[in-house]
């Protein structure tokens, strides 16, 4: 198939979109299998807040909530700590380390609250409601130590749990929608990437058929042109003696 051919073909409108639409279609498939494939995963979610341990007058319970509201963030990092992964590894009897653990913990605050919600990540919706209840009590635990007075009195905020783990109804990962946006969002770039190449790969074959065509007809042409008797043929040097006999008649006349 040489350079003309080739033009042709991709002169098809219709295969173009085809290969475009291909494309896409495959990008969207992968991203299918890759969602089919991925490894599930679970998460339960555990809702604490803080808040004074006495109330007393109005005055000592705003400066209660207050002081609840700037410990909710220093429980954040304790839920993370590794005082809180480690009793509930021992606890449970897990048979994974304290960064493992650690990994599948998220806490989510919000400003000037006392709310905040410990999520668990594990590989069953059971697996994840159990870790994500030890793990909140832990930390209860954890906060309740950590807020006691040295002379032995009881903790000036505690730390309660809310609302206990639910059953999650479905995995957390992988996200379908996502991945499958993503891959078609992915399919119609390369889509379109192949629609801009191919014109411009057309263009290129359009002039190079252009260009061979104008010099086949330049070659034809000099042949035309080199069958033709020159004028200094005519003249003399194709005549015996340098003369032809139009020279002859000037001479008689």
């Amino acid at each position: 198939m040489n350079r003309g051919d080739l033009y042709r073909a991709m002169r098809k409108g219709s295969l173009k979109w085809i290969v475009a639409a291909a494309v896409c279609l495959l990008c969207v498939a992968a991203a299918a299998v890759g969602n089919a494939t991925a490894t599930r995963e679970y998460t339960a979610v555990c809702l604490l807040y803080a808040s004074p341990a006495a109330s007393g007058t109005p005055g000592e319970s705003y400066q209660g909530s207050l002081m609840a509201q700037d410990r909710v963030l220093s429980y954040r990092d304790l839920a993370l700590s590794d005082r809180v992964s480690e009793k509930t590894i021992a606890s449970l009897g897990l048979d994974m380390s304290v960064p493992e653990l650690q990994s599948r913990i998220s806490v989510e605050t919000q400003p000037q609250s006392v709310a905040m919600d410990v999520s668990v990540t594990g590989g069953s919706a059971a697996e994840a409601v159990r870790l994500s209840r030890e793990v909140c009590q832990q930390l209860v635990e954890a906060a309740r130590w950590g807020d006691s007075p040295d002379d032995g009195g009881g903790p000036i905020v505690a730390l309660r749990i809310l609302q206990e783990p639910l059953t999650p109804e479905g995995p957390s990962s992988p996200n379908t929608g996502r991945n499958l946006g993503i891959g078609l969002l992915a399919g119609l770039l390369l889509a379109a990437a192949v629609v801009i190449g191919w014109g411009r790969v057309e263009r290129l074959l359009g002039e190079g058929a252009t260009d061979s065509g104008d010099s086949e007809t330049d070659s034809g042409g000099k042949h035309l042109q080199a069958d033709e008797p020159k004028t200094d043929e005519l003249n003399g040097h194709s005549w015996p003696n340098g003369h032809s006999p139009l020279d002859r008649e000037d001479a008689r006349s």
